[in-house]
């Protein structure tokens, strides 16, 4: 398999993510490979699968051994709920699967661990070590988690959600980072920092740990047992709870001394572990995807063995929500439209067609929620609680608090939809009076466009995003921008299918321009390919526009090289390219202080080189006018003080 090595490391920060095994290889399914840090496959390795069961509870599931072309030898079950997959390989211990990425092959997906061979030269730069008890003995089996990682003038660089290498029988560990979303791991400098959660096997009854792990040389980690052991009991109106959903639901905040370290645990882990660090503990369930708050508690030394975390009660069962709904452009209120409460993660309602919404406008007063003329607009946009408006633009809804989502929103044909984000923490305050305005919801006319975008690398999803020009001068236009802001967002972030014809709703009557991103491997962005922007678009209200076909690029590299005062190339800062004032991707220099960005072909921006604390800085602007600037060079001679800060000693 052919891999080509990548220098870019980019900025992706992921909520959320899990890694399912959920196929296996055969002719009709995808090729499946097992890759190290480096994208290298690793051969003869043993891998290990987990089950989940009713509690939340990590189970052994099977195992398989894997070809010495990294991939399974018999195939991986399909269609199981797991954590986590554990490789195992005696030259490069041990990780979890982190996450999985579309390969170069057809129908290839790959699953990556933050392991490299022993003895190679990029083990040297990774984290490594042993772990030990307080009898300084070794630990086998301890999980080390990375979530965060700084480079040599501490900042983030790689914005990782969690990966997992767990000790051998003799104690040992080692990681290697970042990855990134091509599974090609860029060369990572000395005096890197990784805060690692260290959480020991229950059986060994030692105590985890955070602590700041510096690749410059091999750690030592010593685990304490001399805290008591505690049992964590969690309880309800009518009790302890003991039904296996809610269990599940379970997570809990550890927040140690310190403001800046803490660990998270869910119920699983909170059930094996019998000791834990002192601290405050913050524990939450998510039931029916709706959170709910227990006790906070202090613990020290001192603090009862069995520890009682009481869920706080919900006042209301359920609460109604009030509000009226206008037309955004005149003011006027808007009669016979619906409102619904649903999430924020769905798509417009452009692909609902004439006969079902003349179904949908046939419905009554108080329609039911499961009508089979809403059946298009559940299918598009979940919902949990539904009204329609009276006369006078007035609605009225009653929604289970235990399903309260983050917005309401008012729909009707032909117009935008612009989601009321509703604040959680303001409506937990107001349950105990049953009854909340949310406001006023606006509505805007809509027209609806046709696109076609085409790409040769599929997978990839297109994600679209309309912005309206900002010479509009119609003061309504800047409620809609208002209202656009305040909704997050989510409204305009539309995704479109590759290489077929797609329906968009964009604002009418105002000039609006629609922006197109590739956005591949599942959700990783990898900005390999130029964002495209629509010309100006005037549309009548309910008007249908074809667009046509657009056509993706691939970027163009532009190159950072960082010099001491002396000339000398500066291994390891962390260079930051900036192209709005939020817009903003971060790579490493390597052995030669060369840094590379991925960049359109017209396009203009600033790289910096910035202290950890932000009080010092350091910049070149660059401007991209087409092909004739791909492979341009920049310079950045950092000063004696930059030095200073970043390194903490001066030039030699």
């Amino acid at each position: 398999m052919k891999r080509k090595s990548a220098v870019v490391v980019l900025v992706v920060i992921v909520a959320g993510w899990a890694s399912y095994v959920a196929v296996a290889a055969g002719p009709n399914n995808r090729y499946i490979i097992f890759v190290d840090a480096l994208g290298q496959p690793i051969g003869n390795a043993t891998v290990k699968y987990f089950a989940v069961n009713e509690f939340g509870e990590e189970v052994p599931s099977g195992v398989v051994q894997l070809a010495t072309d990294g991939t399974p030898k018999t195939p991986l079950p399909s269609g199981y709920r797991s954590k986590p997959v554990v490789l195992t390989h005696p030259d490069y211990g041990t990780g979890e699967v982190v996450r999985h990425y579309y390969g170069q092959q057809p129908n290839e997906i790959v699953y990556i661990t933050p392991l490299v061979r022993r003895g190679s030269p990029e083990a040297a730069r990774s984290i490594r070590g042993f772990v030990l008890n307080d009898a300084n003995q070794p630990v086998p089996g301890v999980s080390m988690t990375c979530s965060n990682a700084k480079g040599p003038n501490r900042l983030t660089i790689s914005a990782i959600r969690a990966v997992t290498v767990i000790t051998d029988k003799h104690g040992w560990f080692q990681m290697y980072l970042p990855l990134n979303p091509r599974a090609v791991a860029y060369e990572m400098p000395p005096d890197c920092r990784y805060r690692v959660a260290v959480k020991p096997p229950r059986q060994s009854l030692l105590v985890p740990d955070v602590l700041d792990i510096s690749n410059d040389e091999q750690a030592t980690l010593v685990l304490v047992s001399d805290l008591p052991a505690r049992t964590l009991i969690f309880e309800d109106a009518n009790g302890p709870i003991t039904e296996p959903e809610k269990l599940r639901g379970i997570h809990m905040w550890l927040r140690l001394p310190g403001s800046a370290r803490n660990m998270y645990f869910e119920y699983g882990e909170l059930k094996q572990a019998r000791k834990l660090p002192l601290g405050v503990f913050e524990p939450w369930m998510s039931y029916k995807d709706h959170p709910y708050r227990f006790n906070t508690m202090q613990v020290t030394a001192e603090s009862p063995r069995e520890l009682h975390f009481v869920l706080r009660p919900e006042t209301q069962e359920s609460i109604v929500l009030t509000g009226e709904v206008v037309n955004g452009r005149t003011g006027q209120t808007v009669g016979d439209v619906f409102v619904i409460g649903a999430d924020s993660t769905a798509q417009d309602l452009s692909a609902i067609t004439g006969d079902q919404w003349d179904r949908i406008h046939e419905l009554g007063s108080a329609p039911s929620l499961e009508d089979p003329a809403l059946k298009p607009v559940r299918l598009i946009r979940p919902f949990f609680a539904l009204a329609r408006t009276d006369g006078n633009g007035r609605f009225e809804m009653t929604a289970n608090t235990s399903q309260l989502r983050d917005f309401v929103i008012a729909f009707e044909k032909d117009y935008v939809c612009i989601p009321h984000y509703l604040n959680r923490e303001e409506l937990s305050k107001l349950r105990e009076s049953a009854t909340v305005d949310v406001g006023t919801l606006r509505l805007y006319p809509s027209a609806t466009v046709l696109i076609r975008p085409l790409i040769e690398e599929p997978p990839v999803r297109i994600r679209a995003k309309w912005k309206i020009e900002t010479d509009n001068s119609y003061g309504w236009s800047r409620n809609l921008n208002d209202d656009y802001r305040s909704a997050r967002q989510f409204l305009t972030n539309h995704y479109l299918l590759p290489n077929q014809v797609n329906t968009m709703h964009i604002p009418a009557e105002v000039d609006v321009q629609i922006q197109l991103e590739v956005v591949t491997n599942l959700t990783w962005d990898l900005g390999q390919w130029e964002p495209l922007l629509t010309e100006s678009i005037n549309a009548s209200q309910g008007q249908r526009i074809d667009l046509g076909r657009f056509e993706f690029t691939p970027k163009m590299a532009l190159y950072v090289e960082v010099l001491d005062p002396n000339g000398k190339a500066v291994e390891g800062v962390a260079v930051e390219n900036w192209t709005g004032p939020h817009d903003c991707r971060i790579c490493l220099t390597g052995a030669e202080g060369i840094a590379e960005f991925l960049v359109a072909r017209s396009q203009q921006g600033e790289f910096a080189v910035r202290c950890h604390d932000g009080h010092l800085s350091q910049t070149v602007a660059y401007q991209a006018s087409g092909p004739a600037d791909a492979n341009r060079v920049y310079t950045l001679q950092l000063s004696e003080e930059m030095m200073q800060a970043l390194f903490g000693n001066k030039t030699e």
